[in-house]
């Protein structure tokens, strides 16, 4: 008997729907605030409304989007207590991810993602930065990923989501001077996370993890302007007493 593929062919185009979207918002093609609308979206990928539907929701729910009764699907504005949320979770997550790396990345994996991280050495224009932010946001999906921990992954990249990380360079991009620092010192971050990683000593990939991160935060108060103060106190209330 022949399988039947229709399901199996909309769930494709679902998820190429949603990848399409996703990329987007990663590149800040798609500003806060924006507007998802599921007609114009249909119209110019010319598929129908139902994958463009269930892309939708997919995006809410791995906090991408977020859906207003009665209007529809938009970008999400996240507020200062928003933002200090997803870094505190983002921290406990990747650190922990950081170390589980060390202890379980394959050759391939430790391959991979050196070859990310390598791709954006040179990334340092304001016209560098849709790509920029895609390959940072694939970096630390690959560090979650290399954890061996799948739901660990997953609960990253919800928090990733909520985490506007690619937004950071945002006010950075009329001073290219300053955004070309910014990027380099995230450049070496990177390297030494990969580095701390691929020398197999857990608490050496935590540690390059938590400096990493640490520096992300001074980002978040220079560039979206959340208070300090905000951002440490999360930070203390999932601190844990090893670090």
């Amino acid at each position: 008997m022949a399988e039947h593929t229709g399901p199996l062919e909309r769930r494709s185009l679902k998820n190429e729907v949603f990848d399409v979207l996703q990329g987007r918002i990663i590149a800040g093609a798609y500003a806060p605030g924006r507007w998802l609308r599921q007609s114009d979206i249909a119209a110019e990928l010319e598929v129908s409304l139902t994958p463009v539907r269930e892309a939708l929701d997919q995006l809410v729910a791995e906090g991408l989007a977020q859906r207003v009764p009665y209007r529809g699907v938009r970008v999400p504005r996240l507020t200062d207590e928003d933002i200090a949320d997803a870094y505190a979770l983002r921290l406990l997550l990747e650190v922990t991810a950081a170390r589980a790396a060390a202890r379980n990345i394959s050759a391939e994996e430790a391959a991979d993602l050196l070859a990310l991280v390598r791709q954006t050495e040179h990334l340092t224009d304001p016209s560098d930065m849709p790509r920029y932010r895609h390959l940072n946001w694939r970096i630390h999906r690959a560090v979650a990923s290399a954890g061996g921990n799948s739901l660990l992954a997953r609960l990253h990249g919800i928090a990733m989501n909520r985490f506007p990380d690619w937004m950071l360079y945002e006010n950075l991009l009329n001073r290219p001077a300053d955004l070309r620092i910014g990027l380099q010192r995230e450049y070496q971050e990177h390297l030494d996370l990969f580095e701390a990683i691929a020398s197999g000593v857990p608490e050496e990939a935590a540690e390059a993890a938590l400096r990493h991160l640490q520096g992300v935060r001074g980002d978040v108060v220079t560039s979206l302007g959340v208070p300090e103060d905000l951002l440490k106190r999360r930070e203390e209330q999932i601190r844990p007493p090893s670090w």
